[in-house]
């Protein structure tokens, strides 16, 4: 017998001797897993439960079907013009490209008005602002109210009774 077989040996019986319930509960779970693993790779039969098992019936209902709704939400595919527009240009904020203000004179109520965005040049004349998602410049009508004004961080607006100053929060 080889010296490292010898040692091993007596390292074995003597963690025997000092724990023998852990060695035990040690040689159990080897067994078990020994088991498991031939019973595996014989191709053991499967359980009886599996088997009587019926199958689930899928009833068909008069909802919409699944294609369609996942159809609502699937991306646009992009398209040669998308690949190509320069990200960086503000196309979007000029007048008329996005939704644009409301000319039919429904007033708004103040709390309906939400200053998001403001983008202030030198000149004070090209100012754009976007309010309640509506791209606004110096003289748009908006629920309303005529835009008076437009600065960093807020935006002047003139009603027929009243002024208002909104601020970005």
């Amino acid at each position: 017998m080889a010296a490292g077989e010898h040692r091993m040996r007596a390292a074995l019986i003597a963690n025997l001797r000092v724990s023998p319930v852990e060695s035990a509960i040690l040689l159990l779970g080897l067994a078990v897993l020994i088991f498991l693993v031939v019973r595996l790779l014989s191709g053991g039969a499967a359980s009886a439960d599996a088997a009587t098992t019926p199958p689930i019936a899928v009833v068909p209902t008069d909802a919409a079907p699944a294609a369609t709704a996942l159809s609502r939400r699937a991306p646009r595919p992009m398209t040669a013009q998308t690949l190509l527009r320069d990200p960086f240009k503000l196309e979007w904020l000029r007048p008329g490209a996005a939704p644009s203000a409301d000319d039919d004179g429904k007033k708004l109520p103040q709390e309906q008005l939400v200053l998001q965005f403001t983008l202030t040049g030198d000149d004070g004349q090209s100012d754009v602002a976007v309010i309640s998602g509506v791209v606004v410049e110096r003289g748009s009508v908006l629920g309303g109210y005529v835009v008076e004004e437009i600065g960093r961080r807020y935006a002047v607006l003139r009603g027929p009774r009243d002024t208002i100053q909104l601020n970005m929060e």
